[in-house]
Parts: structure tokens; C-alpha cells; sequence
């Protein structure tokens, strides 16, 4: 009897897969792309990912029903399975959907001491200067790799 679980292989290429739709969902977001491509785009992410990972962990970030999630807490729903289902650490645009995350809830202090001065600049903007703040942070990150390429001024 073959095993249901993805080989070696195929858990790579779905959890890059998966991180990659992801990655492009979060660009769109901070964008101000049409709000049912994010959806599509996070959705089929949440997909992939949803049977990666071995069975006896429950699989918690992604066990969430997907009826009625949609929009950011869709985005951190499948922002948290890529990064429960990968050793890889967050990618440029997951740390700026966290920080972001942060801002929203007005919660500064879940984020690392070093990002937090970009959490608390972003709680007092207005939703569209915020947003585009955010899509500037991942296109420096982007290109430097480092978190020292966002700046609050």
C-alpha cells in the first residue's frame, strides 16, 4: 500500500510552490490589487500547503476551515503554515505582512525589538499611505535582502 504523504520531492516543490503564490497574494495585497486575485492567489496556497507535514502534528496552521477567511486573515493563515512547514525562516514579504499584522492589531511588542520602531510608524498612517508603505518595504527588502533596507523616513 502506497503512502498518501508526499515524497521528499514533492513536499519541496509544493511548499515552494505554495510559498511563491504567497509571496505574489502578499505583493497584490500591499498593492491594492483586486481583493478576490489575493484570495484566489492565498487560497491555493493554503491548498498546497494544507497536506504537507506529518499527520501526528495536527497540521495547525492550515486545520482552519476556509469558509468566510479571506483578505489579511487569510494571508496570516497561510503565512503561518509556510512558516510552521519550513525551516527557510520569513522571506521579504512575510516580514513586512507581519510587521503589518502588528500595526493593524496594534501590537508593537510581538514583533523583534529591531523591527519594532517600523510597527509603531505604521499604526498612526491612514490604510492606502499604509499599505503602499508596505509594498515600498518589500521591493527594498527585495533588493537588499537585509530588514536595515526599510526605512521610516
Amino acid at each position: 500500500m502506497q503512502s498518501c504523504e508526499p515524497t521528499a520531492p514533492e513536499h519541496d516543490l509544493r511548499l515552494i510552490s505554495a510559498r511563491r503564490l504567497l509571496a505574489a497574494a502578499i505583493r497584490m495585497y500591499f498593492s491594492g490589487e483586486d481583493e478576490l486575485a489575493v484570495d484566489v492567489l492565498a487560497s491555493a496556497a493554503v491548498s498546497l500547503l494544507r497536506d504537507l507535514g506529518p499527520a501526528e502534528e495536527g497540521r495547525s496552521a492550515v486545520a482552519h476551515s476556509l469558509d468566510e477567511v479571506s483578505g489579511l486573515p487569510l494571508l496570516m493563515l497561510a503565512h503561518g503554515a509556510c512558516i510552521e512547514l519550513s525551516s527557510e525562516g520569513i522571506w521579504p514579504e512575510g516580514t513586512v505582512l507581519w510587521m503589518y499584522y502588528n500595526a493593524m492589531e496594534g501590537t508593537p511588542d510581538s514583533v523583534e525589538e529591531d523591527l519594532r520602531e517600523f510597527v509603531e510608524a505604521l499604526i498612526p498612517l491612514a490604510p492606502e499611505p499604509r499599505l503602499a508603505f508596505c509594498a515600498g518595504w518589500i521591493e527594498r527588502l527585495k533588493e537588499s535582502g537585509t530588514a536595515e533596507a526599510i526605512s521610516i523616513h
